[in-house]
């Protein structure tokens, strides 16, 4: 591996960390998803063989336009050493990434600079494995970073940059979604482009915040 964990590990912030063993819808949405903070669970979402448990995962990051939940959830392998573009979730949705086996690198750069980097995307866009390092040094703007085991997940919000760097071969589980926690973020994104989009999201969030409503008064 080309990129030095090592420098990464001693010079950059460690994203948050929850080493929870059990994580409840509420408890997420208030402690992370309300307040858009990234975060690592060490252990919530961990079957008893070590890998990630969708049902659990499915139950606190519910899609409201996912009808079949379950043949929603995406899983994706990838060879060591692969790395993603530095981008954002289309229409602000939120991100979830459960790694089943390898070990990857993740690195999220705070909300507040945003129009900093895509204004100057390409100053912290890395072209290969050898530039991560050297941008992530030069440029004022520094990532958060976190280095994923198997059976942990990560939530990214819609608003946060961020990147993967894959330290050895990975399988992972991994959806974007809308909910109760980002809905607002995701229609106003969606309304700039498509019109028919928004409006069916708008039904979508209607119908959803019933349910809730009902499930309140049960």
């Amino acid at each position: 591996m080309k990129i030095d964990i090592n420098k990464i590990n001693n010079s950059y912030h460690a994203l948050t960390y929850d080493d929870s063993e059990v994580v409840k819808k509420d408890y997420f949405n208030d402690q992370y998803g309300y307040r858009g903070i990234p975060v690592v669970f060490k252990k919530a979402f961990k079957s008893e063989d070590g890998k990630p448990d969708t049902e659990k995962i499915l139950n606190v990051f519910n899609c409201w336009l996912s009808e079949d939940k379950t043949t929603k959830t995406d899983m994706m392998s990838e060879e060591k050493e692969m790395f993603s573009n530095l981008n954002r979730e289309e229409f602000n949705k939120g991100k979830w990434n459960a790694l089943a086996s390898g070990k990857r690198l993740w690195l999220v750069y705070p909300s507040a600079f945003n129009s900093e980097i895509s204004n100057n995307l390409s100053k912290y866009q890395p072209d290969n494995l050898e530039d991560i390092n050297r941008k992530i040094s030069e440029n004022a703007i520094k990532p958060f970073y976190a280095i994923q085991e198997p059976g942990e997940l990560i939530y990214i919000p819609g608003s946060n940059y961020h990147m993967h760097i894959n330290l050895e071969d990975t399988d992972t589980f991994q959806q974007e979604f809308i909910n109760e926690i980002n809905y607002d973020d995701v229609r106003i994104a969606i309304r700039k482009f498509n019109i028919e989009d928004f409006k069916h999201l708008e039904k979508t969030i209607k119908s959803q915040f019933e349910k809730l409503s009902q499930s309140d008064l049960v």
